[in-house]
């Protein structure tokens, strides 16, 4: 296990002398599309995107719930990640449209890069109802 990390340690040591410190980081932002789990065709997809415009690490990330059938079922999509304090945090969508007009997205507040995210998708019957066909998924904010 030491060997391990000393060899760690080089590795980065020779990228440093490589690339020098002041090198950019790539942004580590990852988007994920989760699927209900219901039998036939999906009923519904929740979609997080890290850093929504793609283009650098500053800008808030963004969550969508996607309605694809007309069954009397909404999609509830949801992420949930712990902020700097090691507080959860948790952002809710739903597509209750009965699968006309495409998604419904909501801009999140910009998670700092590099935190893991969990998302949840599934079908409800109403605002109350009861989550069922339940998909996860996790990515990178």
């Amino acid at each position: 296990m030491l060997l391990k990390r000393v060899s760690s340690v080089g590795a980065a040591a020779a990228a440093l002398v490589l690339f020098g410190a002041g090198a950019a980081v790539a942004d580590p932002s990852t988007s994920v599309s989760v699927k209900t789990t219901d039998s036939g065709i999906t009923g519904g997809t929740g979609i997080f995107w890290g850093d929504y415009n793609g283009v650098d690490q500053d800008n808030p990330e963004a969550l969508g719930a996607c309605d694809y059938q007309e069954d009397g079922l909404r999609v509830n999509a949801q992420v949930e990640w712990s902020d700097s304090y090691g507080n959860t945090q948790k952002e809710v969508i739903e597509d209750a449209d009965g699968a006309n007009n495409g998604c419904q997205v909501k801009m999140l507040p910009n998670i700092p890069d590099g935190t893991k995210v969990y998302i949840e998708v599934c079908l409800k019957d109403g605002a109350n109802g009861v989550h069922r066909y339940i998909g996860m998924g996790t990515a990178i904010a």
